[in-house]
């Protein structure tokens, strides 16, 4: 277990899993060997007892709020209803009042089941759009009066794929349209569109087990009241940088840019910046640790390159890089080494500034004290170190500094 948060935000740490249940996919997924493992199952038994114990208002996990997690469930997945049928409804419907049951005995198999055959659904949808933008988008007739509904999150499940087909044409024929009234040109519009759909496909194949689990257990969660909260192990990671304004790496903002990362920007005075051989606007192909050998990191997931690339302090990490200064056609790369350091957030920190202007004749001197984040370094605090950084902290002392200024 990570953490317990006195406000309910749950984040236990566990490990990576992998099962398949049904999904009527008509050719095999990557996501079809999707399954909880063990890890998992005991972690949500420890949610299960934890909110039992520890929420605040103590709800029952009974038939009613079964009802809850699996409405919530199915609105995460397929909001507007476009994606299933009103036949997979239908088959789900079967397990309503049963989410309590389930999770107090670790069944975690109804969840990945919803999940899969929601990814089953979604790569339906994406290689018909695909097949409708193959057809030209040229060759589109916008003179036939046709409606398409845009917020659906009230109307009916659609009874079968004919009805999704049509529409998921009518989407197509509407982003088309857009493009066209934006003023683009139709082999840019078959371009774009036909771009868009195929990074979405890729993105389902990066799907992993961790993803599956995640969503399903902070439904249940969130079933209890809107801030409670389970983190996965990457994402209670990133919640401790973030509250404690520190990480151990190389001071990079980074970014998906298709099957690359790209540099966004670099924190000032940190690792990567003191180089000078990175920029942003750089790609990242490949990382190793040390001198170990180079990983070749195109097309994996933004939050596992990231992974990679973060370490402790004093070790160092090598990055391949394609620089945003090549010619596109260029893609020759470079190899830079970097020692991670413990780089400070101070962009998210408390800041004051003192504003100064004149009304009515009168010089006024005004403190203005600027909070971007909430922040508390959990890990220092419980070590007591004196100078661990919190908003109150910082708010207190920015206050001391601006009565001595006399604002």
């Amino acid at each position: 277990m990570k953490h317990f948060l006195p406000s309910t935000a749950l984040a236990l740490m566990i490990g990576l899993g992998s099962l398949t249940l049904g999904g009527n996919a008509a050719a095999a997924n990557k996501w079809d060997t999707l399954q909880p493992d063990r890890d998992e199952i005991v972690a949500s038994l420890n949610v299960v007892e934890l909110l039992k114990r520890h929420h605040y208002s103590k709800p029952p996990l009974d038939d009613a709020r079964s009802v809850i997690i699996y409405d919530s469930y199915i609105k995460l997945l397929d909001p507007a209803r476009s994606y299933f049928t009103a036949a997979d409804i239908a088959e789900f419907d079967k397990w309503k009042t049963q989410f309590d049951d389930f999770l107090k005995s670790g069944n975690l198999d109804p969840g990945f089941t919803i999940y899969k055959r929601y990814l089953d659904r979604v790569k339906q949808r994406l290689d018909f759009a695909l097949a409708e933008l193959n057809k030209g988008a040229d060759k589109m007739d916008f003179s036939t009066k046709e409606t398409l509904l845009i917020d659906r999150k009230d109307a009916p499940w659609l009874k079968n794929q004919a009805e999704l087909d049509d529409l998921w044409r009518k989407r197509v024929k509407d982003e088309v349209l857009r493009q066209k009234i934006a003023g683009k040109e139709p082999k840019q519009i078959q371009e774009t569109l036909t771009k868009r759909y195929k990074n979405q496909l890729a993105r389902l194949d990066q799907t992993r087990a961790e993803d599956i689990f995640q969503a399903y257990i902070n439904t249940f969660a969130q079933s209890y009241d809107p801030h409670t909260n389970y983190l996965s192990p990457d994402n209670a990671e990133n919640f401790d940088i973030n509250m404690s304004l520190s990480l151990e790496g190389i001071g990079a903002v980074l970014q998906s840019d298709n099957d690359q990362v790209k540099i966004v920007r670099l924190v000032p005075a940190g690792p990567a910046a003191k180089t000078k051989q990175v920029a942003p606007a750089d790609k990242i192909i490949g990382v190793a640790q040390g001198n170990k050998e180079m990983v070749d990191v195109v097309g994996w997931r933004l939050d596992e390159v990231v992974k990679l690339i973060r370490g402790p302090k004093g070790s160092v990490v090598r990055l391949e890089v394609i620089p945003a200064s090549n010619a596109p056609s260029d893609q020759t790369s470079k190899i830079v080494a970097i020692t991670r350091e413990a780089v400070k957030l101070e962009e998210q920190a408390a800041k004051k500034s003192v504003l100064k202007l004149k009304q009515d004749g009168r010089d006024y001197k005004l403190g203005i004290i600027e909070i971007p984040a909430f922040y508390l370094d959990f890990k220092a605090y419980r070590a007591g170190d004196p100078e661990y950084k919190s908003t109150t902290r910082d708010v207190k002392k920015l206050l001391t500094e601006l009565q001595k200024e006399k604002v």
